[in-house]
């Protein structure tokens, strides 16, 4: 496992959340939705926590576990990559130029 420092982000594979719920025995009640860069956890009438995540994550993959020994849920989100888009250019400028303008 990698330490984040803040400076290899663009490289990150996995955002990891691990939440402790020192009140919270077994893990039957918890209730997470992970969208494209929101988190939401709620246990009913204990927990509810709501976050803006720094980057978006693929939330069909997301996996989420609570170890009952430690009282700790920990959630495994996939990073989106973000595709480099590559601009196709005209080669030819001359063809834009002798287009006429066309009257509204």
């Amino acid at each position: 496992m990698e330490e984040f420092d803040g400076l290899n982000a663009d490289q990150a594979k996995y955002l990891v959340m691990l939440i402790s719920m020192p009140m919270l025995v077994r893990g039957h009640a918890i209730q997470t939705k992970v969208l494209e860069d929101i988190m939401a956890v709620r246990v009913p009438n204990l927990y509810r926590l709501s976050l803006g995540l720094p980057c978006s994550v693929l939330e069909h993959s997301t996996a989420s576990f609570f170890d009952c020994k430690i009282r700790k849920l920990i959630i495994v989100m996939p990073v989106r990559r973000i595709e480099e888009v590559v601009e196709v250019v005209d080669e030819s400028p001359s063809k834009q130029a002798e287009k006429p303008f066309e009257a509204v």
